[in-house]
């Protein structure tokens, strides 16, 4: 709101909007930080496409992990630990984050020459993925969801007025 008539009345201007990996592949155990990620990827698209014909440009970054406090000092757990999930990837991934707290991949310093560079372009990109941890999880997530809706595509067009009478009973026949 402070920024953005601005921009428009430059008719120039670019928007980064930080989400994470995190906000394109959630990951057991941090749900809620995923859900906060993924509305910021899912607000950063759709401004992108209201501000682009006002030549105002939207980047989302979504980095992996950075050698910054994140998964030290700064990362709160709350004290109760649920029994149920004492046995599932949540505790894993509980662990793992303090235990990468001054190892993680990603140098700050090199994001920062990054987004010099992406705010200098003409054509940036609406999403950047930063490390090779997140597009690495990124490609991943992408190719399993491409995979599960050739699985589904038949049920997916199912339910269109011009699909055939019986194509949901025949895109995904009931077990006998």
């Amino acid at each position: 709101r402070a920024v953005l008539p601005h921009m428009r009345r430059r008719r120039a201007g670019h928007v980064f909007n930080t989400s994470s990996y995190g906000g394109y592949a959630a990951s057991p155990g941090w749900s809620m930080y995923a859900s906060s990620k993924f509305a910021v990827e899912g607000y950063s698209e759709g401004l992108a496409q209201e501000v682009a014909p006002l030549g105002i440009r939207v980047t989302i970054l979504e980095p992996g992990a950075f050698r910054t406090n994140f998964a030290g000092d700064s990362l709160m757990q709350t004290a109760l630990r649920i029994e149920d999930y004492a046995q599932t990837p949540v505790a894993a991934r509980r662990t793992s984050v303090g235990a990468s707290d001054g190892n993680q991949p990603n140098d700050p310093k090199r994001l920062a020459l990054v987004l010099l560079r992406v705010a200098s372009m003409a054509d940036a990109p609406l999403r950047l993925p930063l490390g090779a941890d997140a597009i690495d999880r990124i490609r991943k997530k992408v190719a399993s969801a491409s995979a599960e809706f050739e699985r589904w595509a038949a049920l997916s067009v199912s339910v269109g007025y011009a699909a055939p009478e019986d194509a949901v009973r025949t895109a995904l026949p009931l077990p006998r």
